[in-house]
């Protein structure tokens, strides 16, 4: 009997880990490839994307750093706040992996993460 309890044991813990690993998998997934700025609306907000751009101008206070974020015609806020916040300039190409939220009248992008490309 107590050996197969050891087996049943085993068995569920790999069976958990393999779900784990799906799970992440998954969940890697969900951002599969960029978000044109100029598609974002109602329907994406709290949703997390992926966006590209060129930085058109930056802001920085104390606690948060405000990239506007320029393709093409179309621009888009993206707010970074301190433990996000790096090193840029206007005219980086970036990328942005963040959640779509509405500050006033005007979506924004709270970022997550931020990569100079």
């Amino acid at each position: 009997m107590l050996q197969e309890e050891m087996t049943i044991i085993k068995v569920s813990l790999i069976l958990s880990l393999i779900g784990i690993g799906i799970l992440l998998v998954m969940q890697k997934s969900q951002i599969a490839s960029a978000t044109p700025i100029s598609s974002i609306n109602a329907s994406l907000l709290n949703q997390n994307i992926l966006i590209s751009g060129r930085i058109s101008s930056i802001k920085e206070g104390p606690s948060v750093q405000i990239l506007k974020v320029s393709e093409g015609n179309e621009s888009i806020t993206v707010v970074a706040f301190r433990s996000d916040i790096i090193d840029v300039s206007k005219g980086d190409y970036i990328e942005v992996e963040g959640k779509v939220m509405k500050y006033k009248e005007d979506f924004e992008v709270e970022a997550k993460t931020i990569h100079v490309l």
